[in-house]
């Protein structure tokens, strides 16, 4: 499991600061005895929230989620801040509250996106919410936050969100895997292609565009399209209000992300 670890830099000595830095000392040396592989990314703060936040702060903070990928889970310990600088979430969240949240912050953690989790460490109050995990305690922190990331994986780890939508994983077997994708509006996957599986596309909602080598192909609900091995393509939903869905079916001997070679990106990960 990849994660990413924000931490505050420069934040003046206070007893929020001191109770952040045990449980970042603590933490830190869980993920190493086991075996996480993990990064620390340090963002400028001065104890500052919301509209009161410096240009400093707000700008690591987009340049880190801009950047941000190939990681499982985002582990934050700066506060609120950031939950609110997600508009594109595609990774889950962990926030660590070391002092009572904001209320603004408070209402995520009572009706939160299905990406975002929430804990506290020791003295904070007592928190509510549909993703408000429980409390971490300095003791404990050994067994309790392996098992944190473990629940959270197995609430996230079949449902992948992208920038043009999400896919569910129905199946993965060693010869097949099969795939629910939906496609927002107006939204198109890179144009990639595969060495080493072959896909069987169904369309079950909405009308797609199928980019198949030189070809343009439209589907409608209840058709398909065959993707051979090395051939160029992408999905396109043209709609402008209905989510495309279609089953993804793929064949072959391997079927990890790294044997996509992205060709052109919307989204800039060609």
């Amino acid at each position: 499991m990849k994660v990413a670890v924000l931490v505050p830099e420069g934040i003046p000595r206070t007893e929020v600061a001191d109770s952040r830095s045990i449980f970042t000392d603590s933490l830190l040396k869980i993920l190493r005895s086991n075996a996480f592989d993990f990064t620390l990314h340090p963002i400028p703060a001065d104890g500052s929230t919301g509209s009161s936040a410096p240009l400093k702060t707000l700008q690591a903070l987009y340049n880190f989620f801009s950047k941000v990928e190939g990681v499982d889970l985002i582990h934050n310990l700066i506060g609120g801040l950031p939950l609110f600088l997600t508009p594109s979430l595609t990774v889950p969240i962990l926030t660590t509250f070391f002092d009572k949240p904001l209320e603004e912050t408070r209402s995520l953690i009572q009706s939160p996106p299905p990406l975002l989790f929430f804990s506290s460490f020791e003295t904070t109050s007592k928190l509510d919410g549909a993703n408000f995990l429980g409390m971490i305690r300095a003791g404990e922190m050994e067994n309790q936050v392996p098992a944190l990331y473990r629940k959270i994986d197995a609430l996230t780890r079949r449902e992948d969100h992208r920038p043009w939508g999400y896919y569910v994983v129905l199946a993965d077997e060693m010869d097949h895997k099969v795939k629910r994708i939906v496609v927002s509006p107006g939204k198109r996957l890179s144009l990639q292609r595969h060495q080493r599986r072959c896909e069987h596309w169904h369309v079950i909602q909405g009308k797609a565009i199928v980019t198949l080598d030189d070809q343009q192909i439209p589907l409608e609900a209840g058709e398909s399209v065959d993707i051979p091995k090395g051939a160029a393509h992408r999905i396109q939903n043209p709609g402008a209000e209905q989510d495309l869905v279609f089953i993804e079916v793929q064949r072959g001997d391997y079927f990890g992300e790294d044997d996509i070679e992205r060709l052109e990106d919307d989204y800039g990960r060609a």
